[in-house]
């Protein structure tokens, strides 16, 4: 009697000691979110509106080519295009937001990749394929800016925090645009509209939804921001730091190719594997980006119990397993239940590896990390797509075996490149500690 008494009231201490601990958590994360200023809060305003557009884009463009009557190969080829508009215009985005306005630059930007988008879907040939590059050539400058806008606007005790509901914010604008744009373009069939026409109805309902985030982006205040050379030269790169880029840059390679060979074809993959209708894709993915979000949420805290480095590469191993189960698997609920758990550990690190990378760089140099890194995903990515029509054939099982390799791989060489910097980062917190005692 009296030992079940014990144990009961150890798992009542226990329970208010949890319940405790989570209260002091949510407070100190609501205390964080306070110290956001209101550019800050603007910009993730309208990054999430541009999230949920873009959703609409990232679920049906591959559907509507497959409508179209494009092959896995075609299909491939003109996301490589895409792609490497990316890559080639992201270096000269970064050099340039570097040196003007990011106000204007977010403005602009989000105005321009809507218009040549939702002009290219209209039509075929060499002339979608032109207006198409031209789009996510200025796209890539919504993404280039993200993460110097927000090194601008933050101080060092929030800045974790920011990037962290910035991705939270987006991936939830991104689950409501999945299971809209799904929804929605099975609504128009149910209607009568044709197909392909359909496609490019829901298409431009999102890219209605990113014009409309411009709206935030007039209200930033730029009085604060850093005074620029308004020329660059050449030899300006010399002085770029150079073996931090190269460190960054190669294990984010590796994992660029092995996303996009699976990525880009996920909704393909639900399609011809389980032939479900997009209705059921827009809210199974959607199911990947709850689970990104509520990693997201927990993150800051990991990174701060475990280091940035250790939980950056913990996470992304974690995910590995889950991706084979993709591969071999023939039930849907067991997919599912893996692609959601692969998504969200894959992902969830993402605002830690962002801060981490952006402290360790001049104010000068982000944009341009920012951009190198952008640049060698989009060249990485149109590998990607070139390699799975073409080499792997559109076979989705060999897809995630390629993609798991590649992950460990690059997971290995982040903690080989940036232990140090983790055991850095340890010993001035604790000299920090022995000074305020």
């Amino acid at each position: 009697m009296i030992l079940t008494f014990t144990i009961k009231g150890a798992n009542t201490s226990t329970y208010f000691y949890n319940l405790a601990v989570s209260v002091h958590l949510v407070g100190f994360y609501l205390s964080r979110i306070r110290m956001f200023n209101e550019n800050v809060r603007l910009f993730i305003a309208g990054q999430f509106l541009a999230g949920f557009g873009m959703a609409f884009w990232s679920l049906l463009f591959n559907l509507y080519l497959q409508e179209l009557g494009l092959t896995k190969d075609r299909i491939g080829i003109t996301l490589a295009i895409a792609n490497f508009a990316t890559a080639i215009i992201a270096l000269p985005a970064g050099i340039y937001i570097s040196r003007h306005s990011q106000k204007l630059t977010l403005i602009f930007s989000q105005l321009l990749f809507p218009l040549l988008a939702g002009t290219a879907i209209f039509l075929v040939g060499p002339s979608f394929l032109i207006l198409l590059f031209l789009a996510y050539g200025f796209a890539t400058f919504m993404r280039v800016i993200a993460g110097p806008f927000i090194m601008a606007n933050t101080t060092h005790k929030e800045r974790t925090y920011v990037f962290s509901v910035y991705f939270i914010t987006t991936v939830i604008g991104g689950v409501l645009g999945n299971l809209m744009g799904g929804s929605l373009q099975q609504l128009f069939r149910r209607v009568g509209i044709e197909a392909v026409v359909g496609y490019r109805w829901a298409i431009l309902v999102g890219i209605f939804l990113i014009v409309l985030a411009i709206v935030p982006y007039f209200f930033i205040k730029e009085e604060n921001r850093i005074e620029k050379p308004a020329r660059f030269h050449l030899r300006d790169m010399a002085a770029w730091n150079w073996p931090l880029f190269i460190r960054a840059l190669i294990p984010s390679v590796l994992v660029s190719i092995g996303a996009g060979i699976v990525l880009q074809f996920v909704n393909l993959y639900f399609k011809d594997t389980f032939h479900l209708p997009d209705s059921a894709i827009g809210s199974y993915m959607s199911l990947q980006a709850f689970a990104m979000a509520a990693g997201a949420v927990i993150v800051p805290s990991l990174a701060e119990r475990f280091g940035k480095v250790t939980t950056i590469v913990g996470t992304q191993l974690l995910s590995i397993p889950f991706m084979l189960v993709l591969a071999f698997t023939g039930d849907i609920h067991i997919a599912i239940i893996a692609l959601t758990i692969r998504s969200g550990l894959m992902n969830m690190a993402n605002p830690v590896s962002n801060t981490l990378l952006f402290e360790l760089c001049k104010p000068t140099e982000q944009a341009v990390i920012n951009s190198l890194l952008i640049m060698f995903s989009g060249l990485a990515w149109s590998i990607s797509s070139l390699a799975f029509g073409r080499f792997l054939k559109g076979n989705y099982s060999e897809s995630f075996i390629v993609a798991v390799v590649l992950y460990f791989i690059s997971s290995l060489l982040y903690y080989y490149f940036f232990r140090s910097v983790e055991i850095e980062d340890e010993s001035l917190e604790a000299i920090e500690l022995i000074k305020q005692t």
